[in-house]
């Protein structure tokens, strides 16, 4: 639903917000923070610079608000919740073609914030890095944990750190993703459906003790 203006023509404050974040998120995901510039914002939202000031006093405000909009979201406690029921019923399977299928719908949803994640690696933006360290890691723990898990009930070969395979599985659809919605590449052309159980099996063939 579409917030109507204020009868002076003018948004509210918290559609405002909105919509300089929704500029500054394309604007960084082009440019990358560092080259980034607060007009460029400004001109992408089609407004004046002192208005953005009026909203974010700085870059670096923008790009935390930008990063906390993200974490409200709780995509990841979504997606832990949703590991639950098939880890403790044991269910290998199911339990990593819904990681596979969560994390893989997840990071397409945002092409826009993956960019941006990219451009603040190749930055070390300290709280880019903090963000993955406080709203991201704890997938990948999550899982790793029960890989480990399913290690010591002799199910998965113990040759293998869990927090490696956890990378290898999670590197196959970061890839696609980076391929498909950063390089354009479009082939081999796969359905949705194929590339969760064709990424899911090759993990567990490698993974399956003897």
């Amino acid at each position: 639903m579409v917030t109507s203006p204020t009868p002076s023509g003018r948004l509210h404050c918290d559609d405002r917000r909105s919509q300089l974040l929704g500029a500054a998120l394309r604007v960084f995901s082009r440019k990358g923070f560092q080259g980034t510039r607060t007009r460029e914002i400004a001109a992408e939202a089609e407004i004046n610079e002192a208005l953005l000031f009026r909203h974010f006093a700085t870059k670096e405000d923008l790009y935390e608000a930008i990063l906390r909009q993200r974490a409200d979201e709780r995509a990841v406690e979504a997606i832990i919740e949703s590991l639950d029921e098939p880890g403790q019923a044991r269910d290998d399977e199911a339990y990593f073609l819904t990681f596979a299928e969560k994390l893989l719908d997840a990071l397409r949803s945002q092409p826009e914030f993956f960019r941006l994640m990219l451009f603040s690696g190749l930055e070390n933006h300290a709280m880019a890095r903090d963000f993955r360290q406080v709203h991201i890691r704890p997938l990948y723990d999550t899982v790793a944990r029960y890989i480990g898990l399913r290690q010591k009930e002799g199910v998965f070969r113990k040759d293998v750190r869990p927090v490696v395979a956890i990378r290898a599985l999670a590197g196959m659809l970061v890839h696609f993703v980076l391929v498909t919605q950063v390089y354009g590449d479009v082939s081999p052309r796969i359905s949705r459906s194929e590339l969760i159980r064709s990424f899911t099996s090759i993990f567990l063939k490698g993974m399956v003790a003897g």
